[in-house]
């Protein structure tokens, strides 16, 4: 009795070039965020100091107000520096590693 292989080759073909300009321009987007995030952030303190000079010249109410913006102002810093911190994360590779589902699994 003759036994015969059979070979199967499946070929899969993809045009990538929208997601490979998809992927440039968000890398763009991303830098020129990364540049106006550096860019306000290097104003900020200019700006709370020139609020510091006049800070005699407001009323108590003003005061209070000036606070809060400052406040909410450093709040905003670090959220923007945690989604900065997020971006780098999300745009290093990943390392994907095989699991065994049955260790998931417990009887």
């Amino acid at each position: 009795m003759r036994m015969e292989r059979l070979l199967t080759l499946n070929i899969f073909v993809a045009d990538i070039s929208k997601r490979k300009l998809l992927k440039q321009q968000l890398q763009d987007l991303n830098a020129t965020m990364d540049q106006r995030i550096e860019q306000r952030t290097v104003e900020l303190p200019l700006a709370n100091k020139e609020l510091e000079d006049c800070g005699e010249l407001i009323p108590e109410e003003g005061r209070a107000y000036l606070e809060r913006i400052r406040n909410a102002a450093q709040r905003m810093g670090r959220i923007i520096e945690d989604m900065l911190f997020l971006s780098q994360i999300t745009r290093s590779p990943m390392d994907f590693q095989s699991t065994c589902r049955g260790a998931f699994y417990h009887d």
